[in-house]
């Protein structure tokens, strides 16, 4: 399984600020773990992630699940972040009830990544219905508030979809082997 959390410069950040509280003030306590976040400030619905699961606060109806095999939940930001089983990046956040999914696959040779390529680029025209976007940097798509771009580059497939461009050419910039 790869580190995909430890990719996400935002709980990087985090934990380093954390840090540097806690050596600033010294004499800290370690808390209990909370492993859960309840999302929802306001007149929003309530959400609460545990476990991998996302339940709705007022029925306790499961409203998403993932297989997990790693999560952190940061408190700071509005944020859970989730590494899959699957080996996908999932970030769900207080600002929308869309998640963002970051899957960066490592292929054994640069024909492999093609091949795939050309498979997921005919599955991505379809499920976004002929809504590709032209970008110079990879193969695009843009649909109902969703946002999605394949990326290849040598032996790796990057593949990220987000609400928007704008979030999707943020979490590019993350990944340092596709300019």
């Amino acid at each position: 399984m790869m580190r995909l959390i430890q990719h996400y410069p935002l709980l990087q950040r985090y934990r380093e600020q954390l840090k540097t509280l806690r050596e600033a003030w010294g004499n800290s306590r370690q808390l209990p773990d909370a492993p859960f976040f309840l999302f929802g400030m306001g007149a929003r619905q309530k959400l609460i992630y545990q476990a991998g699961k996302l339940i709705d606060g007022h029925s306790g109806t499961i409203v998403r699940e993932w297989r997990v095999a790693e999560e952190t939940i940061a408190p700071p930001a509005y944020r859970v972040v989730l590494g899959t089983q699957q080996e996908e990046l999932i970030e769900i956040n207080e600002n929308t009830s869309q998640s963002t999914v970051v899957v960066n696959w490592v292929w054994d040779s640069p024909e492999s990544a093609k091949k795939f390529q050309r498979a997921m680029n005919t599955h991505l025209d379809e499920l976004f219905q002929g809504g590709s976007v032209k970008r110079s940097d990879g193969d695009c798509w843009e649909l109902n508030n969703h946002a999605t771009c394949l990326f290849t580059r040598n032996s790796q497939s990057l593949w990220i979809v987000t609400p928007s461009q704008d979030q999707l050419n943020l979490l590019k910039k993350q990944f340092t082997d596709f300019p």
